[in-house]
């Protein structure tokens, strides 16, 4: 997928939904801001991204302005966003370095 692809999917399920989910799927079953609003497209592109998809929408969303990310519909912070965020990198960059090893 190409990096205007991968832009156009996050804007498709939204940054403050995919860092939630992502959260959700990762971190805490019982977390459930996602669920706010409606999730079957959303669920589809997120199940078909792969690893490095994920790293490069967590590191737009690091790097996007708190204030914008306060302007969502399922109750978030962007404070709260961008905390989760940086845990799902964290848990992703370890993925990713597990997977190297395991190919050598």
């Amino acid at each position: 997928m190409s990096d205007y692809d991968l832009d156009e999917t996050l804007q498709k399920m939204g940054a403050s939904w995919y860092v939630s989910y992502d959260y959700y799927k990762h971190f805490d079953s019982t977390h459930a801001n996602w669920s706010k609003v409606g999730t079957a497209g959303r669920q589809n592109r997120y199940d078909n991204s792969s690893i490095m998809d994920r790293i490069y929408w967590l590191e737009i969303i690091l790097n996007k302005n708190e204030n914008k990310l306060d302007n969502n519909h399922i109750y978030l912070s962007g404070r709260e966003i961008k905390s989760m965020a940086r845990m799902l990198l964290n848990f992703y960059k370890k993925e990713l370095e597990n997977i190297k090893q395991a190919m050598i």
